[in-house]
């Protein structure tokens, strides 16, 4: 193995490799990052070739070696998980055509039949897809047809130690971190994490300049909190980022102006950040930050100039629906934001049914959910929305009344609803929620 120095792997390579380290799958890892299966293995490559590694196995001591992961909270590597390293130098690898048609090596008899079944399986759910696409479609078919039962899963949580609204949430290394936000004192620094595995809050290190309407995003291990709104009232363009290994925060490259109340989203090792409020105007931008090349760049504005607004990655396309444009209509806008399309990057898609703001929303399987904001009617429904079929679906959930400005985040399949507002006021309440989307087949006589 080579004596390359750490800094010598992009931002987006550690990452990947610190994800390596915990065990993760390169779909595992393609999900938390928001990139393909195939993006990652081309990641891994490099990372092999850079650092001499033959295995996952290899890269994850070599990941404890330098400090990117511990080796207590390292667990075994699958072998069906290795990504051997090139013996090449260019920078691209050829594919194999015939790669897919053969079995690996080593595989035993059982292991080959199991295979063949899985892919047997497959066939079969493409097969009744297709069929039920046909007969109307998965979401929303009519009684005559296959129809989707969503079997919803609550579960109510410990509640957060400080009740709060505007709060910036996100999931990360297995916990959850809820920062800043508006409380009964007013706006707050205040860092809490939820760990699952123990179902308990812990306090950390506050945030050095409390904020609220803001928002949190992952990239290269680190949790990013661009803008948002101060003490003050007014909007600030400072960036703090949390390392949550050392439990500290530092300041980053401001914002091109003061922002709050934006909608922002993580790809590809980036951070780009819609729209939201100067303190003036509500804004149509889009900025995109490159931490290694530690600046924002200005990119194609939004069709519609909103804030409270909300952005979701899914299937390499940035969707941003909802908000306001005057503090009090809610719009129900969803608008399609396609990276690295320099020509014609936005579109448009389904509207939300019902216009709001203020709500939080992520993506779990290919499907955006959203729950909470504010709008006409004081009980908004949770919603689920399939991109493939352009359609929205309604989700049941434990509420009576809908939260204003929660937090919503992630942890592999299961989502997060922390906080908010209703109309009783400030909520330390916290929820999990996970779908299970059951296929309803018809009976044929």
């Amino acid at each position: 193995m080579t004596n390359l120095e750490p800094s010598e792997l992009s931002e987006r390579e550690r990452e990947i490799l610190r994800l390596v380290a915990t065990g993760a799958s390169n779909k595992e890892i393609g999900q938390r990052l928001f990139i393909s299966s195939n993006t990652v293995k081309v990641h891994l490559r490099n990372i092999f070739i850079k650092i001499g590694a033959a295995s996952r196995t290899e890269a994850a001591m070599y990941a404890v070696r330098i400090g990117l992961a511990a080796a207590d909270d390292r667990p075994a590597l699958h072998e069906e998980d290795e990504t051997p390293a090139l013996s090449i130098t260019t920078s691209q690898a050829i594919p194999d055509p015939g790669a897919a048609a053969r079995p690996a090596p080593g595989l035993s008899t059982r292991q080959l039949m199991f295979s063949a079944g899985l892919i047997l399986m497959l066939l079969v759910v493409i097969i009744l897809g297709a069929w039920l696409a046909r007969r109307g479609g998965l979401w929303g078919a009519t009684p005559a047809s296959a129809t989707t039962t969503p079997a919803e899963q609550w579960k109510a949580l410990p509640n957060m130690p400080t009740a709060r609204r505007g709060l910036a949430a996100v999931g990360y290394g297995n916990h959850i971190y809820a920062v800043g936000g508006e409380t009964s004192t007013g706006i707050s620094g205040v860092m809490e994490c939820y760990e699952p595995a123990a179902n308990n809050w812990s306090t950390l290190s506050a945030k050095p300049l409390p904020v609220a309407d803001a928002s949190a995003a992952v990239i290269g291990g680190q949790i990013y909190v661009p803008g948002g709104r101060t003490t003050s009232g007014q909007a600030t363009e400072r960036m703090e980022i949390y390392d949550p290994a050392q439990d500290a925060w530092t300041e980053g490259p401001a914002l091109p102006r003061p922002i709050s109340a934006y909608a922002l989203a993580a790809y590809e090792g980036q951070l780009f950040l819609f729209g939201g409020w100067d303190g003036q105007t509500y804004l149509d931008t889009l900025y995109i930050y490159n931490p290694d090349q530690q600046a924002w760049i200005e990119d194609a504005p939004m069709p519609t100039r909103r804030a409270f607004a909300s952005a979701v990655v899914s299937e390499n396309l940035i969707y941003v629906v909802g908000g306001t444009a005057d503090g009090q209509q809610a719009l129900a806008t969803n608008e399609v934001y396609q990276p690295n399309q320099p020509e014609a990057p936005w579109s448009q898609a389904a509207p939300l049914p019902v216009g709001r703001y203020g709500m939080g929303s992520a993506n779990i399987a290919g499907v955006m959910h959203v729950f909470g904001g504010q709008g006409k009617d004081p009980a908004l429904a949770g919603l689920a929305y399939d991109a493939q079929q352009g359609r929205w679906g309604q989700i049941e959930t434990p509420l009576q009344q809908s939260l204003a400005s929660p937090g919503v985040a992630t942890l592999g399949p299961r989502l997060y609803v922390l906080g908010g507002a209703d109309a009783e006021g400030l909520s330390s309440l916290a929820w999990v929620y996970q779908a299970v989307y059951i296929i309803t087949l018809p009976i044929v006589r």
